[in-house]
């Protein structure tokens, strides 16, 4: 099934640390055949991804592939395969400009949709296109709602104008869907800028936990020794069969949103947004 894991922080040096502390919270599967995975991150005005296979029976440990990674922002996902191999262009997170997404769940009756979602993007987005599946198409209808909203380039977007491309997608795709499929299909999803982290729970279940402890100063944490008393504050958001232990679900239909701010909004998300 794979699982996609999202950290807000207030600090650059705590994802081992907060990755270390959630372990069990977001074990991922065992790959049940050839799978992958990946992490997207921000340093400043960077974003940066480091994207590797996995073997079959083997599951992934998200603190390797977080190794040497400095960021209060970051999106992991472990992909098994539905639409699309393996490889690197099929593997989650996806990322234009300073946005990137990762999608839980199959979109249903995709290969009867692809043509027609394809051909409505813009130009510059379809171009962009450079793998095979469901999710990287969900992902361009999303920058297609932003471009629309003229907010794809901004700086500072308004949280009204991302959740409502992010919940105008859901929303057509789970009718298009409907039409061609008994069900809409899996579309649970996140999308981030670095500063405004947006979550929809649409099938796979998802949910987070909120936490502020004193930052470990122990010999496996990665760079120089911090200032005593230091703390750590992060959300931590992930999908799974069931909600973690002191983690809250996210209902099914509904809206989170992580501002800098590190608190979690929980917002309705029947009807359009804007």
């Amino acid at each position: 099934m794979g699982r996609l894991v999202a950290y807000t922080a207030n600090r650059m040096d705590g994802l081992l640390a907060a990755l270390r502390v959630e372990r069990e919270a977001l074990q991922p599967p065992t790959a049940s055949s050839e799978a992958a995975w990946g992490i997207a991150f921000y340093q400043g005005d960077e974003v940066l991804h480091k994207k590797r296979p996995l073997s079959a029976g083997t599951a992934p440990d998200w603190s390797e592939l977080a190794a040497g990674v400095v960021t209060d922002c970051a999106l992991m996902h472990m992909r098994e395969p539905t639409v699309g191999d393996f490889r690197t262009e099929n593997t989650h997170p996806f990322r234009f400009r300073r946005w990137t997404f990762a999608h839980q769940g199959t979109v249903a009756a995709f290969s009867a949709l692809r043509e027609g979602l394809v051909e409505g993007l813009p130009d510059f987005l379809r171009r962009n296109l450079s793998g095979e599946t469901d999710s990287e198409v969900f992902f361009h209808q999303v920058l297609s709602g932003l471009h629309r909203r003229g907010v794809l380039d901004s700086q500072a977007p308004p949280r009204d104008a991302v959740v409502s491309a992010l919940m105008e997608t859901v929303l057509t795709l789970g009718e298009l869907s409907k039409a061609h499929a008994d069900t809409p299909g899996g579309l649970s999803c996140v999308l981030t800028d670095g500063y405004l982290t947006t979550a929809v729970c649409q099938g796979v279940p998802l949910s987070f936990v909120e936490r502020r402890d004193p930052l470990p100063n122990d010999a496996d944490a990665a760079g120089p020794q911090r200032p005593h008393g230091a703390v750590l504050r992060y959300v931590m958001l992930t999908s799974g069969d069931s909600t973690p232990p002191g983690y809250t679900a996210i209902p099914q239909g509904c809206v989170a949103v992580v501002g800098r701010d590190l608190n979690v909004e929980l917002l309705p998300c029947h009807g359009q947004h804007g």
